[in-house]
């Protein structure tokens, strides 16, 4: 009964070496999300956009682990293209997180094969929900910066219209100081 007992905690248990992989694989998922988030090479706004587009992607395999359809992009996709090619890391990411490059009929594909653990998924997962938040206040604050930015400048460009507006004005005032006062001594 003991050994019985023992067999079955190790069943459980997972190998060391397991342990390492999810480890491993944790650290390149939090590697490529890092290059998304950078913002000297991706703005906020493309940086939530992939974000969004690589959970949505991961978490569909996840939730629905036997549907081929949620395993499998056409790699041409608008939404692949724009939203994950486009941002630097997000192709990365699908690598770390199980995706592969495969052409079927002759029409690129990017798919997650049934031997993707759903440990690594979930893993995926996991970093692409945290930072998620993050990439939103990020792309909130950049659109709030570019608004004030846009006031900041439609407000010069009022300031300074009006500063030639009045200019003009006071040149107007002394032409006609400087005229009447022509008239006056003649």
């Amino acid at each position: 009964a003991a050994a019985a007992t023992q067999t079955a905690q190790t069943a459980q248990a997972p190998s060391p070496s397991a342990a390492e992989r999810t480890h491993e694989v944790r650290e390149r998922l939090i590697r490529a999300v890092t290059n998304i988030l950078n913002p000297l090479v991706n703005p906020p706004p493309l940086q939530e956009q992939c974000v969004v587009t690589l959970h949505t992607m991961v978490k569909n395999v996840a939730d629905h682990p036997t549907d081929p359809k949620y395993r499998r992009v056409k790699a041409s996709s608008r939404s692949i293209t724009q939203k994950v090619v486009a941002c630097r890391g997000g192709e990365e990411f699908l690598t770390a997180a199980g995706w592969r490059k495969v052409a079927i009929d002759y029409e690129a594909y990017l798919t997650c094969e049934n031997t993707v653990p759903m440990d690594t998924l979930r893993a995926a997962e996991d970093v692409l929900a945290k930072h998620l938040t993050l990439c939103r206040e990020k792309t909130e604050r950049h659109t709030r910066n570019k608004t004030k930015d846009k006031d900041d400048a439609a407000r010069c460009k009022e300031e300074a219209k009006r500063a030639i507006e009045e200019d003009k004005a006071r040149r107007r005032e002394a032409e006609e100081r400087k005229k009447a006062a022509k008239a006056a001594a003649s």
